[in-house]
């Protein structure tokens, strides 16, 4: 069985892993396996790189870096996924949470409302040619129109 394509699927379901699995590879297999048996459409992951979220001085930085999964293990869910006929999606950060995503085989991402302002982080993600979410709850007008004007560009 083939995943349905994620730009021409809507609406969508969409059962959001986060960070749930707390750096545990054994749970988030276990977690994937359910989602995969579940009416969802689409599994979202958020590959966490401590050097993307957080400073090195962060009081919660060890928490962030406990997230970190090693190469690969998302690949294999998002594997896990599309076997079952599924939509992998990934939120990205930075450019090395992307580059998990694309290495994972992503077929959607979403920038976080954190990153509405960086155009490069934008740029980058709609240089995938895959279909982009970009999550606004916060940002300023400012922001939004240069975001705009981002994705207008690319």
């Amino acid at each position: 069985m083939s995943a349905p394509d994620a730009a021409n699927t809507w609406p969508l379901l969409i059962a959001e892993v986060a960070n749930c699995h707390g750096g545990d590879e054994g749970y988030l297999r276990d977690l994937v396996a359910r989602l995969c048996d579940g009416a969802a459409d689409a599994v979202k992951f958020q590959p966490i790189v401590a050097d993307e979220v957080v400073s090195f001085r962060h009081p919660m930085r060890e928490v962030f870096e406990s997230l970190e999964f090693a190469d690969g293990v998302l690949a294999d869910a998002a594997a896990a996924v599309r076997s079952a006929g599924k939509i992998a999606l990934f939120d990205v950060y930075g450019p090395r949470s992307l580059a998990i995503a694309m290495a994972a085989g992503a077929e959607g991402l979403k920038i976080h409302a954190m990153d509405a302002d960086d155009a490069g982080l934008l740029g980058a993600a709609l240089g995938t040619g895959l279909p982009v979410l970009l999550s606004v709850g916060g940002a300023t007008e400012v922001e939004l129109a240069a975001a705009v004007e981002t994705a207008a560009g690319r």
